[in-house]
């Protein structure tokens, strides 16, 4: 398990160096100037750093799940056993993060209350983003859909998933370029699209 990870990082590397090189390419042949627009990472160990600090602290660990939506989150989670629990991006512009979370069969989704960079699902014991999947599994979820709390169990992981290479291109490109620069990359059409279309972590099929 260790050797694959080492070999994944290695690959994200080489990936980042090689795009970075074609955009340096792209930027002098063509009018219009994508290398300033281009964020890049120069620390692939810190790729979000240009993110928001909850996204940053949330972003390194299987549990986030990112941008998906909650219809997106309801497929990842069925056929999981109850308790069964993921981190997202809320829906909601008033609020940063949600859980969503199995539940006598079903998916319920609930957000996650952010106060003073902190957050917390009880409303009572708040902790910083890196934390959130212990706190999670922690407190007691209450909510008027059912009667007694709910304890929550275990995290769906997004790296117990091998992805294509395919998949790992794609995702390297959306964390180091900016999204308004993804239809001007020197990529075939069909590749823009795949690059655009869903979350980080999802594409639709």
């Amino acid at each position: 398990m260790m050797h694959r990870h080492r070999r994944i990082r290695e690959l994200l590397w080489h990936l980042h160096m090689k795009l970075k090189r074609i955009f340096n390419s792209a930027s002098k042949l063509s009018n219009v100037n994508i290398q300033k627009d281009i964020q890049y990472c120069e620390d692939t160990t810190n790729m979000h750093h240009l993110k928001p600090a909850p996204y940053i602290a949330s972003s390194r660990h299987g549990w986030y799940w990112g941008g998906i939506t909650s219809s997106e989150a309801e497929e990842l989670l069925a056929g999981q056993h109850d308790n069964v629990f993921l981190v997202r991006d809320s829906c909601d512009s008033r609020h940063i993060l949600c859980v969503s979370f199995r539940c006598v069969g079903r998916t319920l989704h609930a957000r996650l209350r952010h106060a003073n960079g902190l957050f917390s699902l009880n409303n009572e014991t708040f902790v910083p983003a890196n934390r959130i999947s212990e706190h999670c599994a922690a407190v007691d979820v209450k909510s008027n859909l059912f009667e007694m709390p709910v304890k929550l169990a275990r995290p769906l992981n997004r790296f117990a998933k091998l992805d294509s290479l395919q998949m790992i291109c794609r995702f390297v490109i959306r964390q180091t370029v900016s999204a308004h620069v993804w239809s001007k990359l020197p990529l075939p059409p069909n590749l823009i699209s795949y690059v655009s279309i869903g979350s980080d972590y999802i594409v639709p099929s």
